[in-house]
């Protein structure tokens, strides 16, 4: 099994990696001083979490309010990554959450979707 939680700080985003229930959560803000440092534990483990997975689906759960373009990049890389490793052998589902009166937030999880060709879905949250 692999397991990872990273509390949430100002600048960075709570992370999560729970085999047990299939998840991968990226929550808060991200914009780190090292973002390649900070998501590390995530991509050094992504082979061997998507393997210990019992489940039928792996669900991702991104909730962001903020995010810089370095962070953006690794998000991207993430989700394709998972994607690529996982070889149509689990459902993938990504659901993008948003603070109701944020487009900037709307759009970004449209455009992530269109990047990393994945459909993902958009929910709005009250806040």
């Amino acid at each position: 099994m692999v397991d990872i939680i990273i509390a949430e700080t100002d600048t960075t985003p709570e992370l999560i990696l729970n085999s047990e229930n299939a998840l991968l959560r990226i929550k808060g803000n991200s914009y780190p001083e090292n973002p390649n440092q900070f998501y590390q534990p995530i991509i050094a483990n992504k082979n061997a979490f998507i393997k210990s997975i019992q489940k039928e689906s792996i669900n991702i759960e991104i909730y962001l309010n903020y995010f810089n373009t370095s962070s953006n990049k690794f998000i991207i890389n993430i989700l394709r990554e998972f994607i690529l490793i996982n070889d149509n052998k689990k459902t993938i589902n990504i659901n993008w959450y948003y603070e109701e009166d944020d487009i900037d937030m709307h759009q970004k999880g449209i455009e992530i979707s269109s990047i990393i060709k994945h459909p993902i879905k958009i929910i709005s949250i009250k806040e």
